[in-house]
């Protein structure tokens, strides 16, 4: 075999390993990936600017890591989501959230990370109170991030109460 043969093997090899680990459909979800890789489970959801709810997509038990992007959110609380989820990373992306209801994180204690990005929330105030409440439940070094959300202060006595020594990285940027 020659140099050039062996080298374009490689590569070949090198493309289909890469792919083997890219985003698959999820069995009995229409609308979300899941990719595995080191004992993780990571999810996206698309709602194409068009879905409400994932409450009825089938996602493996052990989600790890929830991106949502394009969802048209008007109540988005706990009851959007499929119950006895241990996520311990959320990301919302470019999103529309018309209310956040005070559940929106219960039972969700194995939280980690949480962010929001690039959304359209129409009361931040609701969103802090959200936050407030999973802090309460026992979560335990959380990072933050809000990035894009036009947030102008922060001043929710809700959230600012207590929970600071809870939060290890607070993250604001393009509000």
């Amino acid at each position: 075999m020659t140099k050039h043969a062996i080298m374009c093997s490689l590569v070949l090899m090198l493309i289909i390993l890469t792919h083997a680990r890219s985003r698959r459909p999820c069995p009995g979800s229409e609308i979300c990936e899941c990719l595995s890789k080191n004992k993780t489970t990571s999810v996206f959801c698309n709602g194409d600017n068009i879905r409400h709810t994932i409450y009825f997509e089938q996602l493996p038990d052990d989600v790890d890591k929830l991106h949502l992007e394009g969802f048209l959110f008007t109540n988005l609380s706990s009851s959007n989501f499929p119950p006895l989820m241990h996520i311990k990373q959320v990301h919302f992306k470019d999103n529309e959230i018309v209310y956040t209801h005070p559940d929106l994180f219960e039972n969700w204690s194995d939280l980690e990370e949480l962010s929001f990005s690039d959304n359209e929330v129409q009361n931040t105030t609701e969103l802090f109170i959200a936050i407030a409440v999973v802090l309460r439940q026992g979560t335990q070094n959380l990072q933050i991030a809000l990035q894009g959300m036009r947030v102008a202060q922060l001043q929710d006595p809700e959230f600012i109460s207590g929970n600071f020594s809870k939060i290890i990285a607070l993250k604001f940027s393009r509000n």
